[in-house]
């Protein structure tokens, strides 16, 4: 996984494993240990879940997340720990779509991530940013084809 853990404004590196996201916050490239380096423990007991990453409300560290089977666990306030709603989010977004990838971006030029879902070609997008699919506001994409993995980030 990559983000900028802790708001400098350059991209880190880390590892996530059944729910243990092990995070290079001084950006060297090396585990170092805590407390150089962190460990969060998000997305325990959630088996197959898939981590996902973003700056959910704009700041500028990323927070992490977790996806499974249209479920997403985000954490909203960057403490590394999962606080229930409403300090953190639980949302639906791509339930009752077999083999769904999860995908994070900007969709619409806001400043804070948004999440999606890539399904064998197709792109389902949460471009409003309001965690809950509006098909006459979100985006379909049709680019790519089934088997192929979804890539996602900025280009300028």
């Amino acid at each position: 996984m990559t983000g900028d853990w802790n708001g400098t404004g350059t991209t880190k590196i880390g590892i996530y494993a059944d729910g243990l996201w092990y995070l290079d916050i001084n950006g060297n490239g090396a585990w170092d240990g805590e407390p150089t380096d962190k460990i969060v423990v998000f997305g325990t007991g959630l088996t197959g879940a898939v981590p996902v990453t973003g700056n959910w409300t704009g700041g500028a560290a990323t927070n992490v997340g977790v996806y499974l089977n249209g479920s997403w666990y985000l954490d909203m306030n960057g403490n590394g720990a999962w606080d229930g709603e409403p300090t953190d989010k639980f949302i639906f977004f791509g339930v009752g779509l077999p083999g769904a990838i999860p995908v994070t971006g900007d969709w619409s030029g806001s400043g804070s991530k948004k999440v999606g879902v890539f399904v064998d070609g197709t792109w389902y997008l949460d471009f409003n940013g309001n965690w809950a699919w509006d098909p006459a506001i979100d985006i379909i994409n049709i680019f790519g084809s089934a088997g192929q993995k979804p890539v996602s980030g900025r280009l300028n």
